[in-house]
């Protein structure tokens, strides 16, 4: 796909702009400073890949002079065929057109198709660069370049060597690594080492059996009788810690059973029988105090709801109250405004008739109001203007050469012989030899001779008299007459055109003696008489709403005042904040008196409310203490505390109980523990039970270290007793031999591919690069003058590296600034290239990438660039002139922005 033309709507600094002579090639764009050189370049980025998102932090571009943002490109494709890629604003990148020549129109995915499906960040990064990206090799590294730079690899498919030397590598590190430990070599080695001592330790250890059976025999019986004895220390130590104990329940037990004898019997009270009776008495004075506000806030509102009164007529016209409130604003500015509203009218009404009277006398408000002219109209005239100035350009510059040749022959006539200088020099040369001849001839009898030189004489002779009369010989004048021809070409040439121009006109209406940029003026004086009828018709309109408005304010207002009975001024607005300040007031009278109604009669339903919830509390109050065997309120508290004082002591009685049987038990155990305690003393139990439990804790000391004896013992004498232990060590030793063989053999066998993959990466590096690096390398040569003959892509790095003519290798961090650049550049040259061999070919656009290469190495790069693109087309972004020259002195299209 190669460039023809573009044209920006909107996008940054450019506005309505059209650019045309794009060809295949290189062409150049030259201009100072800010021109737009990058804008143009972000330009072609994203009319082929999409605007970027609100949320992308890259300058957007925004059209700067409010024109449309976006734009077309005029494209041919490989097959030959023209298309039109436009993008506007929209969803997605913007929304996209493609239109073919037939008229067809397509949409993004034709453009991708078109495209070959190439992503963004490879167009960008690759084909269409600036300097920032050309010194960042990090461009040259994401996974879409990556795969088509290095992806033909070493010719295995999808089999990567650096990964097969990886998995030998980890496999053989596993195994065994220098002045490792961890690994399983090391690790069976030493576990080897560990097996052999201990066998030869449990083989020294044999002779102590006997000794350490009969240590644990005597230790077992001593055991034995310590455990007895602690059997009878600890039941009198039980018995002692329960009396201990269980004394101070025991004589909670025997007080409880006193008391509890010396009360009388009462009914069985409820617990909470006082509280119940408390709560009643509450409720039936709370209700008293309760009707007695009732009763008088009921009078209260009584006299409130009679007080209030409100104008009934006044809340019948709420309707066109509101509707005047709503419209107050509108009023008001109605008022206000719609004097100079007219007076606007009325100017913009004359100045557009003015204008218009300017135009011409055939132009009319409804022609200027119908006028239309497009876009392509608008592209026609810039066509016709360029045409026309350049078709008198021509006739000047010949009419300007064939009065040139004019005077340069003039110049060049003499004043006597008026001849050519040359027929001027045969003729006296004929005359002198004619007359030589005739002397010779006639001295020397030769009379044949002397005739010929005779005739030749009085012809020169006569010739020379003609000359001098002045008839001149005729000479024709061919470059003049070509001159004419050239002249009479182009004024034809300008005659035609100017009728095609007039007849242009005559078709769209217009006077045939305009010029393009007169018409420009007149396109310009017509939408701006379009755009103020515009503002004539909402001036109308909004003169015609405040009329409305004013009318309409007028009768509602007439309508409410009578209902008021006030005297009114003639001011409508401000009799209108009047009306809904007395509705509102009316409106909450009658809410007020409405709600005081409500009230009173939820004011008497709640007071027989209360005073039937009253008699039934004071009913069911004398049923309660009647109930419970008590005569008034006084004998229910009494005969309540003495029901409360029983259980208290029950449940003290019940709860030592409890206590005591929870420890000793029930039954038989319980009654023999109470008769026992029943004589006992605190003091001499607490003496007894310190003494037991001192004995219990010094044979407890003496039992466990010799359970602890016994057990060391019966250790070792399994230990010393056991072969099997013996023969299980001398097994296991046996197999970490085996295994220490084992794996010995699958590091060797892990060692030998490594050493052969070494060897194949070294003839990769020198013999078998991706045939991108291959195609890089002629350019990179080219642009370095033959100093560097290869490039190298290492198979287990990224980073490339550089062969110089003496076969030295250098890596990109010991290039200089220029050359790593020059680097990137011929890479990017290789890799594109590669990818169209199978992909279609699209613009190549390079911003300002020479400016850090010195001159020889410019003029080389430009060169390279001029050889690239052959079959491809360049367009190369440039603010300096010295590479604009040299681009020009490789023939180079340049394309000019007007």
């Amino acid at each position: 796909m190669q460039l023809s033309e573009l044209h920006i709507d909107g996008f940054g600094v450019f506005a309505d702009k059209h650019i045309t002579g794009f060809r295949p090639g290189i062409n150049v764009i030259y201009g100072s400073n800010e021109f737009g050189k990058t804008t143009l370049l972000a330009f072609i980025r994203r009319m082929l890949f999409g605007f970027p998102p609100g949320n992308e932090k890259s300058n957007p571009y925004p059209s700067l002079s409010g024109n449309a943002y976006g734009g077309q490109m005029i494209c041919e494709v490989q097959s030959g065929e023209r298309i039109t890629v436009a993008r506007s604003t929209g969803r997605k990148g913007g929304e996209v057109t493609v239109t073919t020549e037939s008229g067809e129109v397509k949409g993004y995915e034709e453009l991708e198709r078109i495209l070959g499906h190439t992503s963004k960040r490879f167009y960008e990064n690759v084909y269409a660069i600036s300097l920032d990206e050309l010194q960042q090799i990090e461009t040259l590294q994401g996974e879409d370049v990556k795969h088509r730079i290095y992806g033909a690899g070493l010719g295995l498919g999808n089999v990567s060597l650096t990964e097969i030397k990886k998995e030998f590598s980890d496999q053989s590190d596993k195994l065994y690594k220098a002045r490792g430990s961890t690994q399983k070599i090391p690790q069976v080695y030493n576990e080897i080492r560990e097996l052999e001592r201990n066998i030869r330790q449990m083989q020294q250890e044999l002779a102590d059996y006997d000794e350490k059976v009969r240590q644990r025999d005597n230790l077992t019986a001593e055991e034995e009788e310590l455990g007895k004895r602690l059997r009878e220390l600890y039941a009198k130590q039980r018995s002692l810690q329960n009396k201990s104990k269980l004394f101070s329940p025991y004589i909670d037990l025997t007080e409880a059973q006193t008391e509890l004898a010396k009360l009388e019997e009462v009914p069985d009270f409820p617990e909470d029988a006082l509280t119940h009776l408390k709560s009643k008495k509450e409720k039936f004075s709370s209700l008293e105090e309760e009707i007695e506000g009732v009763e008088r806030e009921l009078k209260d509102e009584e006299r409130k709801r009679d007080n209030i009164t409100y104008n009934q007529e006044l809340l019948e016209k709420e309707s066109a109250i509101v509707s005047l409130q709503k419209s107050s604003d509108a009023y008001k500015d109605a008022s206000t405004n719609i004097i100079e509203t007219i007076r606007k009218r009325d100017e913009t009404q004359q100045s557009i008739e003015k204008d218009i009277a300017q135009i011409g006398p055939e132009w009319t408000e409804e022609r200027a109001r119908q006028f239309n002219m497009t876009h392509g109209d608008n592209d026609t005239i810039g066509q016709y203007r360029s045409k026309l100035d350049n078709v008198a350009t021509n006739v000047q510059n010949a009419r300007n050469k064939l009065d040139v040749h004019r005077e340069q022959k003039l110049a060049n006539s003499s004043k006597g012989i008026e001849g050519p200088v040359l027929y001027r020099f045969i003729l006296y040369f004929m005359s002198i030899l004619g007359l030589a001849g005739t002397v010779l001839g006639g001295v020397s009898a030769q009379w044949a001779v002397a005739s010929i030189s005779a005739i030749i004489m009085v012809t020169g002779a006569l010739a020379i008299i003609t000359l001098w009369k002045g008839k001149k010989p005729v000479v024709k004048d061919r470059m003049g007459e070509e001159l004419e021809v050239r002249l009479n070409q182009a004024e034809s040439e300008h005659r035609n055109l100017e009728q095609e121009w007039h007849n242009f006109l005559r078709d769209k209406g217009f006077d045939e003696n305009l010029s393009p940029q007169g018409t420009v003026e007149l396109m310009r004086s017509i939408r701006d008489i379009q755009s103020r009828l515009s503002s004539l018709n909402d001036l109308n309109s909004q003169i015609q709403k405040m009329q409305n408005t004013l009318d309409q304010g007028k009768r509602l207002h007439d309508e409410v005042g009578p209902c008021l009975h006030e005297n009114l001024g003639n001011d409508i607005a401000g009799n209108i904040e009047i009306f809904v300040q007395r509705l509102n007031e009316a409106k909450d009278a009658k809410r007020d008196k409405e709600q005081a109604e409500e009230k009173l009669a939820e004011l008497k339903s709640n007071l027989e409310d209360l005073t039937e919830k009253r008699d039934r509390i004071q009913r069911g109050l004398q049923q309660y203490i009647s109930y419970m065997g008590a005569v008034d309120e006084d004998d229910f508290r009494h005969k309540y505390e003495i029901c409360k004082k029983r259980k208290e002591l029950r449940q003290r009685e019940e709860e030592a109980k409890r206590i005591i049987q929870s420890t000793v038990g029930s039954g038989g155990d319980y009654d023999s523990f109470i008769q026992s305690i029943s004589a006992a003393n605190p003091e001499n139990i607490d003496l007894e039970l310190h003494q037991v439990n001192e004995e219990v804790e010094s044979r407890e000391n003496d039992r466990k270290q010799k359970n602890q004896d016994i057990g060391n013992l019966n250790n070792e004498i399994e230990r010393l007793s056991s072969n099997e232990e013996l023969l299980k060590k001398q097994g296991e030793l046996e197999e970490r031999k085996q295994q220490l063989h084992e794996y010995s053999r699958q590091w060797i066998r892990a060692q030998i591919p490594l050493f052969t993959i070494e060897k194949a990466i070294a003839k990769y590096e020198n013999t078998r690069q991706p045939s991108v690096i291959k195609s890089a390398e002629g350019a990179f040569r080219d642009i370095t003058a033959q100093l560097y003959s290869g490039i190298i892509k290492p198979i287990d790095s990224d980073e490339l590296r550089i062969r110089d003519n003496w076969d030295a290798i250098k890596g990109v961090a010991e290039m200089s600034r220029g050359t790593k650049e020059q680097l990137y550049l011929a890479m990017r040259l290789g890799l594109i290239e590669e990818y169209e061999r199978r992909s279609e070919p699209m613009p190549v656009v390079i911003d300002d990438v020479l400016v850090n290469f010195d001159d020889k190495r410019g003029l080389l790069a430009a060169g390279a660039l001029q050889k690239f693109s052959q079959g491809r087309q360049v367009i190369v972004l440039t603010c300096h002139s010295n590479i604009l020259d040299s681009y020009r002195k490789l023939g180079a299209n340049e394309v000019v922005l007007e």
